[in-house]
């Protein structure tokens, strides 16, 4: 198939026409710059791209990145050449072409000890925001919502920013997320804790106060939708306080799942309530959390097979 900075382009503006976050897209561009720029160095026509030169490409990224990062590549480049394909205009070289084997890692989560001591720690702030200014109040008990939510709910940090005031009902302890993408317009409901939903009252509460008006629920002091990396930030700024070594969101939520499978839910909640695809993936995890319950506690260590 041609490869040339006109297709590039082209595929990088569906991208934007589909809802792509524009950071999204600069690695994507990136990604495919860099791939452009090998061919035209080792390649013997630089307009073409044929299967050996992916895989030289796929070598050459061995060379230099971990095998995360070259499958991200190869994901990348997978689905670009799978869009002309469906255009019937060139054929997907990548086919054949397998991503790097990784090694499982064991999930990390909070005890159910140490988060009734971060409880109390979030009832202490939302008890000195008295004392401080509107807009400090608000970041404040904006910061607890959100840890609170995201423990209390399992939510992923990319959801949690894009969800909307109307998403959210506070008089029926109700979120409602959505399934496969707003564009769908398919839902599920998950039911919030009564500590977490006087959270986001008392965080509602403030922002009101500074006359901040935005559609999404989580903003900063300017308005501007929360972006995922500060909800990582949020978390940590509790998680310092526990013993976890994963300090970021995907810990509360794999605490979450701890909790509703200690608390005896079934398979079918689980996978409902956390958004898991299938039934299969949802045994996946339990197995990893009990296993890595049982190594945290002084048992044998599982070792899983690379995926």
């Amino acid at each position: 198939m041609n490869l040339s900075q006109e297709h590039i382009n082209e595929y990088l503006a569906d991208l934007q026409a589909r809802g792509f976050e524009r950071c999204s897209v600069e690695r994507y561009r990136y990604v495919l710059a860099s791939l452009l720029e090998h061919c035209k160095t080792n390649c013997e026509n630089s307009h073409e791209c044929r299967r050996e030169d992916i895989i030289n490409f796929k070598i050459h990224l061995l060379s230099r990145f971990k095998s995360v990062t070259v499958n991200f590549y190869l994901a990348v480049i997978r689905e670009f050449f799978r869009y002309f394909e469906k255009r019937g205009l060139g054929e997907d070289v990548t086919k054949g072409i397998e991503n790097m084997k990784l090694a499982r890692v064991m999930p990390s989560f909070v005890e159910i000890e140490e988060l009734y001591k971060l409880f109390e720690m979030t009832d202490n702030d939302r008890s000195l925001v008295v004392f401080q200014s509107a807009g400090s109040s608000m970041i404040n008990t904006r910061d607890v919502a959100i840890f609170e939510l995201v423990i209390g709910t399992g939510i992923k940090a990319k959801l949690l920013c894009e969800i909307k005031r109307t998403e959210i009902n506070i008089e029926l302890g109700e979120l409602y997320v959505s399934w496969g993408g707003h564009a769908k317009g398919m839902y599920r409901v998950i039911p919030i804790p009564r500590q977490t939903v006087n959270a986001i009252r008392l965080y509602l509460e403030f922002r009101e106060k500074i006359f901040i008006d935005s559609p999404y629920l989580f903003i900063y002091r300017t308005g501007v939708k929360f972006h995922p990396r500060c909800v990582n930030r949020v978390c940590s700024k509790f998680l310092n306080h526990t013993t976890s070594k994963n300090k970021g969101p995907q810990t509360l939520r794999n605490s979450y799942v701890n909790l509703l499978m200690e608390g005896g839910a079934n398979c079918q909640s689980i996978k409902h309530l956390a958004g898991y695809h299938s039934i299969q993936r949802t045994l996946e995890k339990l197995e990893m959390l009990s296993a890595a319950k049982l190594e945290q506690q002084g048992g044998p260590k599982k070792v899983f097979p690379e995926s």
